[in-house]
This record gives structure tokens, C-alpha cells and sequence, in this order.
């Protein structure tokens, strides 16, 4: 596991410096899948519990479905990051904490913001940076 120290110290409110190690790629890339390995599992039996909405419609069941996914994904991060200080089960496995820029406990804000953002990332065909969120278009 490769990890880097950060460059500046930072001080705690008591006087005491201590140094972030950042995590590389690779650990970080791990505790994803082992996140999305818990979300395909969870989606299985919300999918298999919703199957039975194909007997009224099958665009009900799929719209459902949909929606269910989003939520699950959404709701997963931002409430494992918010139990746990920080951490996912995927974090926890690999012994990671997402922290804000001073070293302390994420606010529940600063939760929904990057995993709000996180999801506009993953939009297909384009990339969050092109988006412009007070004219509401995509370049």
C-alpha cells in the first residue's frame, strides 16, 4: 500500500501538528469495489423484490427500479460516510477516512455535496467540469 505524507503539518486546536497520509490509487480503487460489490448485492434483492411489479407493468418495474438504484447508491454513501466518520465498508476494509481539508469529521453538507457530485461525475458521455449549474446546460 503505497501512501504519500502530506506537505504541511496541520495544528489541532490544542497545539498538537500531525501529518494526513493520503491513500494511492490502488487503495482507493479496492474500496470502491468492495462499496459497489455491497450495493450490487443490496440491488439484487431490492430488484428481486420489486419483480413483482412486472405483473402490473414492466415500465413501472423498470421506472422503480431505477429509482430504487439511485437512492440505494446515493443513500449508501452518504449515510455509512455520516455513521462511520467517514467511511464506507469499503474505507473500513482498507482502512481509509475521508476527512475535510483541516483534518476533522465531514459535515453532513460536506456528505451530500460529494456525493452529489460524485453521481454528476459518473453521468455518461460527460464530464462534471463542463457543467455550468447557473445557466442549468452542459457544454
Amino acid at each position: 500500500m503505497r501512501e504519500i505524507q502530506s506537505s504541511n503539518p496541520k495544528p489541532l486546536r490544542e497545539g498538537v501538528r500531525f501529518r494526513f497520509r493520503l491513500a494511492g490509487p490502488a487503495t482507493r480503487l479496492f474500496a470502491l469495489y468492495i462499496d459497489f460489490a455491497c450495493i450490487l448485492f443490496l440491488s439484487s434483492f431490492i430488484s428481486s423484490g420489486l419483480s413483482l411489479l412486472k405483473v402490473i407493468s414492466a415500465d413501472l418495474f423498470l421506472a422503480t427500479e431505477t429509482i430504487a438504484y439511485f437512492v440505494l447508491t446515493v443513500g449508501y454513501f452518504m449515510s455509512l460516510e455520516w455513521i462511520f466518520r467517514g467511511q464506507t465498508l469499503g474505507k473500513r476494509v482498507m482502512k481509509l477516512r475521508v476527512v475535510d481539508a483541516d483534518g476533522l469529521r465531514l459535515r453532513f453538507s460536506q456528505i451530500v455535496v460529494r456525493n452529489l457530485l460524485r453521481t454528476i461525475d459518473m453521468m455518461p458521455g460527460r464530464r462534471a467540469s463542463h457543467w455550468t449549474p447557473f445557466s442549468g446546460e452542459m457544454n
